[in-house]
């Protein structure tokens, strides 16, 4: 390594070992990510056949007995799908739906990565969803939900 006249590292060999550390990482985390990307692609297309549209993506990771939810509008009149993709980690991840004062809609335990809920919701509202990882070989797990109407 080279080193300046006082005998230390220069500044930008310090900051190229410090990115040479991180690219390991980062592209491992790219595979994983693509690897949920393809699955949610694939499920659209099942989702396409039924007649279902695409109405949003939802992209994270989370350690094995975490859990986080977001809350979006659905629109009445609509049937909904919630599918889950998740990266090659995964073992167990679950989706609850629930509509604006907490009542469960549509929930997925079964014990596997591949998590599917659905509702039909008569009037626009606020809903949530929830995902769970119980299982994660190699924290920490990539996942994809693809949120489809109809």
């Amino acid at each position: 390594m080279k080193k300046n006249s006082s005998g230390s590292l220069t500044p930008a060999l310090l900051i190229l070992c410090f990115v040479a550390t991180l690219w390991p990482a980062t592209a491992k985390a790219q595979v994983h990510a693509d690897l949920v990307w393809e699955q949610l692609k694939a499920v659209y297309e099942v989702a396409a056949e039924s007649g279902y549209s695409t109405q949003n993506y939802i992209v994270g990771t989370l350690n094995q007995g975490q859990s986080d939810t977001w809350t979006l509008t659905l629109y009445g009149g609509h049937a909904y799908l919630i599918l889950g993709a998740c990266d090659g980690a995964c073992g167990d991840m679950d989706i609850r739906l629930s509509d604006e004062n907490g009542t469960e809609i549509d929930s997925d335990l079964s014990k596997d990565d591949v998590p599917a809920v659905e509702g039909f919701v008569e009037t626009s509202a606020r809903f949530t969803i929830q995902v769970e990882m119980y299982e994660c070989s190699a924290e920490p797990c990539y996942f994809g939900l693809g949120i489809f109407a109809q």
